[in-house]
């Protein structure tokens, strides 16, 4: 029996993983009551007296004697406190412990120096040890790796996986939600709105619901990614996929993935 812990920062890192999972063999657990006992904390639903900002559940999924806690914890900050933490919540020995994190506008390299840094301040003896580098697995026990969105060795995030993506699956969509983007005039933006939509990755964001908005209309990205083609046989095996397959691969010590 395996059981392994992937945190990630929101809903569409869980629904690019997830489908990769998928593709790999595992299936999603959708009852609660047939949840792997290992996981029991985080899949006990604990209703917090506030209506609003409810922290996000754990996924689950299953291949064979193969649980794994799929985690979108809400942001950077909570990642490192899901790190921090794994050990306590989960019964019994783990297998692997992963994080997925987004380069943004620094190196994988110093991305992986802040999350090693914060998570040791936060517990000294977190169960598990980080590599030395991004993308690589440090073999435990238990097995250890952390990858940086999109490649471990550039800047950026994942939505550059996820616009390769689109460009093979989507061509069409993908050409003229560019040309959208680009015939905004930006004028009739305020100062606070023009300076989001500069923002990070917020760009790439933007024009990924684009496209995400004419296949599921008004559903938020992640049921788009999660249903339709954006994983598919098409774009399997781009390069930057394969990245993150050869990585989950290792991680779970899954072939099929």
């Amino acid at each position: 029996m395996a059981v392994s812990y992937i945190a990630v920062e929101g809903q569409h890192d869980a629904a690019l993983i997830g489908c990769l999972l998928s593709n790999g063999g595992f299936r999603l657990v959708k009852k609660r009551s047939i949840v792997d006992s290992a996981f029991e904390r985080y899949s006990v639903l604990k209703l917090q007296d506030s209506l609003v900002g409810r922290p996000p559940e754990c996924h689950f999924w299953k291949r064979g004697e193969h649980s794994v806690g799929l985690h979108p914890v809400g942001g950077d900050s909570q990642l490192i406190l899901a790190g921090a933490t794994v050990e306590a919540q989960i019964i019994g020995p783990i297998s692997a412990v992963g994080f997925f994190i987004d380069a943004d506008l620094e190196t994988p390299a110093n991305r992986l120096r802040e999350l090693a840094r914060d998570i040791l301040k936060m517990n000294v003896q977190p169960g598990f040890q980080l590599p030395g580098s991004a993308g690589q697995i440090h073999q435990g026990p238990p097995r250890c790796g952390v990858f940086v969105f999109p490649n471990n060795q550039d800047q950026g995030a994942i939505e550059t996986i996820l616009e390769s993506c689109a460009e093979v699956a989507y061509p069409d969509l993908f050409e003229k939600s560019l040309t959208y983007l680009k015939n905004i005039d930006c004028n009739k933006l305020t100062a606070t709105e023009r300076t989001r939509l500069a923002t990070g990755s917020n760009e790439k964001k933007a024009r990924l619901s684009v496209i995400g908005s004419a296949l599921r209309p008004t559903a938020a990205i992640q049921n788009t990614i999660r249903e339709d083609r954006w994983i598919c046989t098409e774009t399997l095996d781009l390069d930057l996929v394969l990245k993150v397959r050869n990585f989950l691969r290792e991680l779970l010590g899954e072939p099929t993935i």
